[in-house]
């Protein structure tokens, strides 16, 4: 099937279906008039500043660093990341000088569990920041959205989605609740993206020109003392994975040529694709499986050490970025620009590579290509351009 006809039935499905989409509003509209029910309107507001981010791992990692300039333009302010419970440990681990409380929501509960939601919101139901900022690109007016409008903030963030919203209905709700809007630059890589928000909202120029981990707050690990290259076969969606006998020929190349092992990483539910991956490789004993043995912490530490990153679209590919590490991005071609090819300016080692049918697609593309098409040849050309370099 090809993606303009798998799109087309997509948009069939659920866009232009009016059972779901009666659905989803009448869900929104209830969740708004709760918010309603308990929203305070206070003359006076706290010297606080809440970000909203609930989106996945890879999403904060290109975010987090911009927490810095938020601090250094706000000097005296609270901070307050209200942020999906997922990076948890990233943030706290990482990020604890930048922000001075967490509130961590669980995303699945909050859209499925009536009581769950209702809790939540009314547990943040005091606060009274001046300011409220929204900067995910993608933010969810189901979530992001409800929450914003909860906050009795004096000003209100976020990047401008009415445009851009391919459900009609929706683009109603989407920037009602906030008070200043900004149009989505085309082109910038989501990095730049949230560099750029962070400028607009503080009035201060970024000194921040790359993603960065710091390898200093990094935890050691026992266990993986010889050279080694990390695979993930991971990733959200299936359309995401490229084959585990890929994966595995790749790793047999990598052994017999370089004399390294191979170390399978990502979550437990990613051990199944481990297992396929060994046991479909000629040299087992050369590669280790290690998903769902790390934190995410750990995991960094794991990347640092490797010598090179093999990976669907996860958020590994980032990590490894923010690390200075070299990096083979396999991909259908998915949203194209915005997480993927990074620019050089950003890390020139990240090398991503896409099926043979995705040729110079538009910016943010939501089609994709069929990434089995990517060869086993084209992942080792540039296997050995970074092992033998």
């Amino acid at each position: 099937m090809s993606a303009k006809v798998f799109f087309s039935n997509l948009w069939k499905a659920v866009y232009k279906n009016p059972r779901n989409r009666l659905k989803e509003e009448r869900f929104l509209k209830k969740r708004r008039a709760f918010v309603d029910s308990i929203k305070q309107l206070p003359t006076e507001f706290d010297r606080e500043i809440v970000v909203i981010r609930t989106d996945d791992i890879g999403d904060y990692i290109l975010f987090r660093n911009s927490l810095e300039l938020l601090r250094k333009a706000k000097p005296g302010y609270k901070i307050t990341l209200i942020g999906h419970a997922l990076w948890q440990p990233i943030a706290e681990g990482w990020d604890s000088d930048f922000a001075d409380e967490f509130i961590w929501l669980q995303k699945g509960r909050f859209l499925k569990e009536e009581d769950y939601a209702q809790q939540f919101l009314r547990e943040i139901s005091a606060k009274r920041p001046e300011l409220v900022i929204a900067p995910s690109y993608s933010r969810s007016t189901f979530i992001d959205g409800v929450i914003a409008r909860l906050l009795p903030a004096k000003e209100k963030y976020c990047w401008q989605r009415n445009d851009r919203e391919v459900r009609q209905w929706l683009r109603n709700y989407c920037d009602a609740d906030f008070t200043h809007t900004k149009p989505i630059p085309d082109g910038l890589h989501e990095f730049g993206l949230n560099t750029r928000f962070m400028e607009w909202v503080t009035g201060q120029a970024a000194e921040l020109v790359k993603p960065i981990i710091d390898a200093k707050k990094l935890p050691s690990i026992t266990g993986l003392s010889q050279q080694y290259v990390v695979l993930f076969a991971g990733a959200a969606a299936k359309r995401k994975r490229w084959g585990t006998e890929k994966f595995a020929q790749v790793a047999d190349y990598i052994a017999a040529k370089y004399g390294l092992q191979c170390v399978v990483c990502g979550s437990k539910g990613d051990g199944a694709l481990a297992d396929e991956i060994i046991s479909n490789a000629k040299n087992k004993s050369s590669i280790v499986n290690y998903t769902g043995q790390t934190d995410l912490l750990q995991l960094a530490t794991v990347l640092n050490g490797s010598q090179l990153i093999i990976t669907n679209d996860t958020s590994a590919a980032h990590y490894a970025a923010a690390l200075g590490k070299s990096t083979i991005a396999l991909l259908n071609g998915n949203s194209y620009g915005r997480f993927f090819p990074y620019p050089a300016a950003l890390h020139p080692n990240v090398k991503a590579i896409y099926p043979p049918a995705v040729t110079n697609p538009p910016y943010d593309w939501v089609g994709m290509g069929d990434i089995q098409s990517i060869s086993i040849t084209t992942v080792i050309k540039e296997v050995d351009l970074f092992l033998e370099g």
